[in-house]
């Protein structure tokens, strides 16, 4: 995967731009339903932009600000909110993918989450990607769960001896 640059680019662009982009999907009917959209667009814009050749990733340093995301009080300062999309809008999922954003972003030993919420919860609109990522390098004996092997990275010799399939790393 190409490294991440950061982007000066109008990612998000003007206010005007912004919401003639949103009327153009769904019809905005109040004052307050506005309002919001305007508190939306500035979050958006106050948050950083990466892009390499295939994706953009929008990073929000300070996620507890948003109106739409919620952190527990304790968490607040501790993380911080990858969304990552691809620029085709096709849908990634690829872990390899991902791991190495968050490793360019953040950094290679901060533990990161991506969630599947119960379906009361669930925010699925877009193939769009988020990880939420501590922002000290993690202590694993605090997890509650996960791999406690240590580092173990496979190649595509040793997943066939097991009946598995594995590419091999860039």
């Amino acid at each position: 995967m190409m490294n991440l640059v950061p982007t000066n680019a109008k990612i998000i662009g003007s206010w005007r731009g912004f919401l003639t982009q949103y009327r153009e999907r769904k019809q905005v009917k109040s004052k307050e339903e506005k309002e919001h959209l305007h508190r939306l667009w500035r979050r958006l814009k106050s948050c950083k932009h990466f892009v390499n050749n295939v994706y953009h990733v929008m990073v929000d340093y300070e996620p507890h600000l948003s109106e739409d995301i919620f952190i527990q009080p304790a968490m607040v300062g501790h993380i911080t909110y990858l969304s990552i999309k691809r620029h085709d809008r096709e849908p990634i999922h690829d872990w390899r993918d991902l791991q190495e954003i968050k490793n360019q972003i953040v950094g290679s030993e901060h533990l990161a989450y991506e969630i599947y919420p119960p379906e009361s919860l669930l925010y699925d609109t877009a193939n769009q990607y988020h990880l939420w990522v501590m922002n000290e390098p993690f202590d694993v004996s605090g997890m509650a769960f996960g791999f406690d092997l240590g580092r173990v990275v496979g190649n595509a010799k040793d997943a066939e001896k097991v009946g598995a399939k594995q590419r091999e790393r860039d």
